[in-house]
């Protein structure tokens, strides 16, 4: 079966091979990806709600192993970026970050 598939519009292009890559493609993880599940350190609470860290690690480890990026390329992802990309990574596991975080500033 296909992996599922997302692509992430940057704000700011990014430098790939030699040209300009404005999106990045990023693909569903498979536990062959366990360090991208990992940095969700998810956390629980007897009331059933739950919390997450990590955000920059998440984004890292996201953009390099689901999207095939090198620790280089990944470096010019700007921080707006990064939110998305950590926000479309944590749709594949059923979880969303608050709207809030998503939103550029004004």
């Amino acid at each position: 079966m296909a992996r599922q598939k997302t692509v992430v519009k940057l704000s700011r292009p990014i430098e790939v091979d030699g040209e300009q890559k404005s999106e990045i493609t990023i693909v569903e993880p498979t536990l062959g990806n366990y360090r991208v599940f990992d940095q969700l350190n998810l956390t629980g609470d007897e009331g059933g709600g739950f919390s997450f860290g990590n955000l920059g690690s998440l984004a890292y480890h996201g953009v390099r192993e689901l999207g095939g990026l090198t620790a280089e390329q990944a470096d010019q992802i700007s921080i707006l970026d990064v939110m998305k990309i950590v926000g479309e990574v944590m749709g594949f596991f059923g979880v969303s970050l608050p709207t809030g975080l998503m939103e550029p500033p004004s």
